[in-house]
């Protein structure tokens, strides 16, 4: 056996999630918008037709324009205080969790008894959706980074906006780093824009999926899955 077959042998597999629409049914948005508004943040700063944007996210996905307004949004958090941020995103955990699909939690303990590491990856900030992942139980989180100076953020991204092929490339880092073997690894998520992320994986499974990702996963033989009714239903 070479030295390549026994690094290969002795690496982790991994099991990798999105939040919205996947783990949650809906989007994590709204809750984490009403927890920051009870700390005093984000009410100066509205987007006219952001709740039609976000109901229309809800029913058929993500889209390139919602992820214009994300980015956007980054800029807003310009003064917010690191703390009251943690507070809102503490506050938000109990309600995303009943935000997760009857058959989610079945699913994680499935992964994690077959000794694979969990990974929350999401295009949302990784302040807000930290302590939710915890909560779960997850091993990793792959987020989007919000520069911070130890007190408030500055309205910067530190790092990459992580969003489609930016996704997976953060998520390739986290398994060299952690040395995960992503052939032998399982991912997750509703949107077609996550199809980069999907094809760097073992084993693809299509969950809600949105229209576009419907028929990609057809097309390709990828599982389809709603995780909150039966398997095979």
């Amino acid at each position: 056996m070479s030295v390549t077959d026994i690094r290969m042998f002795c690496m982790d597999s991994a099991a990798v999630f999105d939040l919205d629409r996947t783990l949650v049914l809906g989007s994590s948005a709204t809750v984490f918008q009403r927890r920051l508004a009870d700390v005093g943040l984000g009410t100066e700063y509205h987007i006219p037709g952001m709740s039609i944007f976000q109901k229309s996210y809800e029913m058929f996905g993500e889209n390139p324009l919602m992820m214009q307004v994300a980015r956007l949004l980054v800029r807003s958090a310009e003064g917010w205080p690191v703390e009251s941020v943690a507070i809102a995103a503490d506050a938000a955990v109990d309600e995303l969790l009943h935000e997760i699909p009857g058959f989610a939690p079945a699913l994680l303990d499935e992964h994690r008894a077959a000794g694979r590491k969990l990974v929350l990856a999401t295009t949302s900030p990784d302040a807000f959706v930290r302590p939710f992942a915890e909560r779960l139980g997850f091993d990793h989180v792959v987020a989007t980074r919000w520069q911070e100076d130890g007190i408030v953020y500055t309205g910067e991204l530190d790092g990459e906006f992580l969003w489609g092929r930016a996704k997976r490339d953060a998520v390739r880092d986290l398994a060299e780093r952690e040395g995960i073997d992503l052939k032998k690894s399982y991912g997750y998520s509703d949107s077609a824009y996550d199809v980069p992320l999907l094809k760097a994986v073992g084993t693809p499974v299509a969950v809600n999926p949105d229209p576009q990702l419907t028929a990609i996963a057809a097309i390709n033989g990828w599982q389809i899955r709603h995780l909150d009714v039966s398997p095979g239903v």
